[in-house]
């Protein structure tokens, strides 16, 4: 112990000023995003550019102090001197969990209890976001450093990787989770994502300081990338599913059904077009059934197959709209259909699979346009007013990452804004950059012509913002068939 305490106040020697530079930048980046947090989305530009300098100094700061005492060539000073090898790499985690991750996770922790939230959630959702740091930045750019003999051969090496990937996410089928379709069941390749990437870069990482087989380890490192390149993608929707019902069962429940009373309706103009050319929007109208009044159902994933006569499928793109009316029974199934299944007097079969979250209130409060802080049930706090840099109404909500809401419903006038942050994970939505979870909403009421041509000037200042706050009851999965008919009648005009 004495002497990994002897290395880091060496390195501490030797790299302060870069430390305090760092420091300085997440301080500034906290500063700044306390400012978005408060006036809106000019400050936000900026605190997103700083926060990226955050992420590339923590990368920088990483290589320096690990490749101060370099594992690659036989150069250099420290293989002459009496010093167990635990012992830098002791030094080195030190070095970085007391001059890099507890200031984060201080700073976050900070900011969050300075919004007025709790100080034991805030306290958890910080370490929360340390964990993150560590696990999917900090730990891959440690390896690189001790695989590497200078920063200027680990940035060259980091240049070719990021290369390679934006390579192979360009070829077809290679968009990263296609197979779960970025759906409700993302966390499941994202945890092999993260469990796989973590214990063999750790595993790398003891095998590089026990032995120094720099050749070896390059090579276990390029094995770890490629199963996460080529292998973890190809997750089948089936098996991902399958992991979610062993761990969170999703119910079983009828909650939509087919409703041909409803007439077609005019959808807004960016939902009226089908995503491909030779194909056409069909707006299927669907009733949602079983729940309380104020509960209502999100749509987070649709799985559409049509059937036709002749027992030939064909999978479609479905998209699943916000409800139409305000009591949220409405709504749309939206699919891009080929032309081939719209002839005239032609018929089809609709199977769809949907899984999707029961909605229920978890809190309400009436916001003035003055960008006061108003708590929100204990839930978190919230703002609203008029962003001068946008021009139209502007509410935010926040609460420590991991808090009960997931969605958070902004009405002024007739206008809505809902922001959605929905995790199936058994964690939530906890293992994240960042202690905060933000709900920015813009909302923008008709102009009034008799007022002025800018939303800005319409909107009435001595108006209030209403906020409500939505929370999981339960996951579902829902099965539904719709026998024979024909598509169209529901052509989206």
């Amino acid at each position: 112990m004495k002497m990994v305490w002897h290395i880091f106040r060496k390195d501490l020697r030797l790299l302060w000023w870069n430390a305090l530079m760092f420091t300085a930048v997440q301080l500034g980046q906290a500063g700044m995003q306390w400012r978005a947090d408060r006036e809106g989305q000019q400050d936000g530009v900026l605190a997103a550019m700083l926060e990226v300098l955050v992420w590339l100094g923590g990368a920088f700061l990483t290589i320096s102090v690990v490749q101060q005492d370099s594992l690659v060539g036989v150069r250099q000073d420290w293989l002459v001197r009496p010093i167990r090898r635990v012992d830098l790499l002791g030094a080195k985690l030190l070095f970085m969990g007391l001059v890099m991750i507890a200031p984060y996770g201080l700073i976050e922790f900070v900011v969050a209890v300075a919004h007025g939230l709790p100080w034991l959630e805030s306290l958890a959702a910080s370490v929360w976001a340390s964990a993150f740091m560590v696990l999917v930045w900090y730990l891959p750019v440690m390896v690189l450093a001790v695989l590497t003999k200078s920063l200027a051969q680990a940035v060259g090496t980091a240049g070719m990787a990021l290369a390679l990937v934006v390579a192979i996410s360009s070829l077809p089928g290679q968009h990263g989770h296609l197979q779960v379709g970025g759906s409700a069941v993302t966390w499941v390749p994202t945890l092999i994502d993260v469990t796989w990437t973590s214990c063999g870069l750790a595993a790398l990482l003891a095998m590089q300081y026990r032995r120094r087989a720099t050749m070896k380890a390059r090579l276990m490192a390029v094995g770890v990338g490629l199963v996460v390149l080529f292998v973890i993608p190809l997750l089948p929707f089936s098996t991902a599913m399958a992991l979610q019902e062993k761990v969170s069962p999703l119910a079983r429940e009828q909650l939509i059904s087919f409703h041909p009373e409803d007439v077609p309706i005019r959808p807004e103009p960016n939902w009226n077009r089908a995503a491909s050319a030779n194909a056409q929007a069909v707006w299927v109208p669907l009733r949602v059934d079983g729940l309380p009044a104020d509960h209502w159902l999100k749509a987070d994933q649709t799985i559409v197959q049509l059937v036709g006569r002749d027992g030939v499928t064909h999978d479609v793109f479905a998209r699943y709209p916000e409800s139409t009316d305000k009591k949220r029974e409405k709504t749309y199934l939206a699919l891009d259909v080929p032309e081939s299944f719209l002839g005239e007097g032609m018929t089809v079969r609709i199977e769809a699979e949907v899984i999707g979250t029961v909605m229920r209130p978890v809190a309400s409060a009436t916001l003035p346009l003055t960008r006061e802080w108003v708590p929100l049930g204990g839930l978190g706090v919230c703002w609203a007013g008029v962003s001068e840099f946008v021009g139209n109404g502007m509410a935010m909500c926040l609460q420590p990452r991991g808090g009960p809401a997931v969605c958070v419903e902004y009405t002024l006038a007739s206008s809505t804004a809902m922001p959605c942050d929905i995790s199936y994970a058994p964690w939530g939505n906890r293992f994240a950059a960042g202690a905060l979870q933000r709900f920015p909403g813009f909302i923008s009421p008709p102009a009034n012509p008799s007022v002025a041509p800018y939303p800005l000037a319409a909107i009435d200042r001595t108006s209030h913002v209403q906020v409500r706050a939505y929370g999981v009851e339960r996951h579902v999965r829902m099965r539904m068939v719709i026998p024979e008919i024909a598509l169209g009648a529901w052509l989206a005009k």
